[in-house]
């Protein structure tokens, strides 16, 4: 925006550079917030009633901090069942710069703060982490906190997650050695432990009427693709949807020459231009995979059956619709604000020097369940970046605060980034699940849940490795050492 508004007012093309200290501060970042829970459980350790309070700061410009908010309040309460809820939400502007939109942007908020308080009702009623989490989440039986029905089931990324990194036994001892020791001077080298966090992700956009095709929103096209079939056996693909890195087209490709039984080689991917190309909407990660894989579906059967009886070249166009059972309300927030949705669950192993109180990452574990999976090793390549990406999010050196830590060293290492060094052993287990967990045949989103239970689970596991209540991220050494002066 800012090298437009210069080409604007100058008429000369503009290319604008940023130093770290100016990226690190002016540039959007993602929302700061404080959110506050107040839970009621019965004697079995069962959650009866919550209130949250959620306050998110969207900078001196609030574009698109209205959706951020919606989010955080859909994911208030996490993937637990509450029956009895309250949540308030307040979106303020501030002198800071305007915040943007990221992966988990408003759901990664609410999953942190959600998880770290059941961490904490956890400790309280004296459950094991596995177990007070079976017994408080939704199950596929169950509503959501806006009267919708929850389409996938929790338990099965639970328990595998929690067999890969051995849970239970490491908890345990990590428990009595933490309650063993008096302080941290007397502690044995290096501090250990471990956190369990639980996310879902929904798939089916529900912001945006165009998600929902014509019916819902006359004045807004329906996402569409198109295919076409030339004289020269080409198979051409038509979609305005941007491949960012994440091998999109060449996963189109692939999945078009397998439904159309060609080599891949006939496949193209038609360049993005809009007087072109149809259009399929945004292209975020979750979006592009999710509509955009279903487009290329019904695409590629209606191909299938026009080759039989017409002559090249063939021409097909389809269009995204909501699911006929699908209803919500936005203004209200009632109804189902998703047509399906993907679990993960994730554990994060830590150990701490009791001197300087650094924290390192000894292992990642996540178990996902994405219903019928189209390309599992592309996902698991998609996974393993998104860990890796959210991780160097976690593990930034200095402080939380960034004006401070430029201030001090300006041009020290990048905010956000993990070297090769610093990345943990990862373990990344897709689960399959029935189709009948979710919408028959439809591709659910998988990729933003790294960033919805990868904090929550690293700042557990340094809770207990400091015998802390830390409540903030990224966790340095500076805020452990601000938590262990205040007590």
């Amino acid at each position: 925006a800012h090298a437009g508004l210069l080409a604007f007012h100058s008429g000369k093309m503009i290319k604008l550079g940023y130093t770290q200290r100016e990226d690190l501060l002016y540039t959007p970042k993602s929302n700061p917030g404080v959110i506050r829970h107040r839970s009621a459980l019965d004697r079995e350790g069962k959650l009866t009633a919550m209130k949250v309070e959620i306050r998110l700061d969207g900078g001196a410009y609030i574009p698109v901090c209205s959706q951020e908010l919606v989010e955080a309040t859909l994911a208030a309460c996490g993937g637990y069942a509450c029956r009895n809820l309250e949540v308030q939400t307040c979106l303020s502007t501030s002198g800071g710069v305007p915040a943007g939109s990221f992966l988990g942007s408003g759901r990664s908020q609410a999953f942190f703060a959600m998880e770290l308080h059941a961490a904490r009702l956890e400790e309280i009623c004296h459950i094991d982490p596995v177990a007070w989490k079976k017994l408080n989440l939704i199950t596929s039986s169950g509503t959501t906190s806006t009267g919708g029905k929850m389409r996938g089931d929790p338990r099965a990324v639970m328990d595998e997650v929690a067999r890969m990194s051995d849970f239970s036994r490491k908890y345990a001892a990590f428990t009595v050695i933490r309650k063993r020791r008096k302080s941290l001077l007397d502690a044995p080298n290096p501090l250990k432990g471990i956190g369990f966090s639980v996310c879902s992700q929904g798939s089916g956009a529900y912001w945006d009427s165009e998600s929902f095709g014509k019916d819902n929103d006359p004045g807004q096209p329906a996402p569409s693709m198109k295919l076409e079939a030339t004289t020269d056996r080409k198979i051409t693909i038509y979609t305005s949807l941007i491949d960012l890195g994440q091998g999109l087209e060449r996963f189109f490709i692939r999945k078009a020459a397998e439904l159309l039984d060609v080599d891949q080689g006939r496949v193209i991917v038609e360049p993005v231009d809009t007087h072109k190309v149809p259009n399929t909407g945004k292209s975020t990660a979750s979006r592009s995979y999710t509509v955009g894989t279903r487009l290329l579906e019904e695409c590629c059967a209606g191909l299938k059956i026009r080759r039989l009886r017409d002559s090249l070249p063939i021409e097909i166009k389809r269009s995204y619709k909501r699911h006929r059972n699908q209803t919500w309300d936005l203004k209200s927030l009632e109804g189902d604000p998703y047509e399906a949705y993907s679990w993960a669950g994730t554990i994060v192993e830590v150990e701490l020097d009791a001197v300087t109180l650094q924290p390192c990452c000894r292992g990642i574990w996540l178990a996902v369940a994405g219903g019928n999976i189209r390309d599992k090793n592309w996902m698991l390549s998609i996974l393993k970046r998104r860990v890796i990406q959210a991780y160097g999010y976690l593990s930034s050196a200095g402080s939380a605060d960034l004006r401070r830590q430029v201030d001090i060293d300006p041009e020290g290492p990048s905010q956000g980034v993990a070297g090769i060094q610093d990345i943990p052993v990862i373990t990344i287990h897709i689960l399959e699940e029935n189709k009948a967990a979710g919408r028959a045949g439809f591709p659910r989103a998988l990729d933003e849940l790294p960033f919805l239970g990868l904090a929550p689970a690293f700042t557990e596991a340094v809770s207990q490795a400091t015998g802390l209540y830390l409540d903030r991220t990224p966790v340095s050494p500076e805020v452990i050492q601000q938590c262990l002066a205040t007590g």
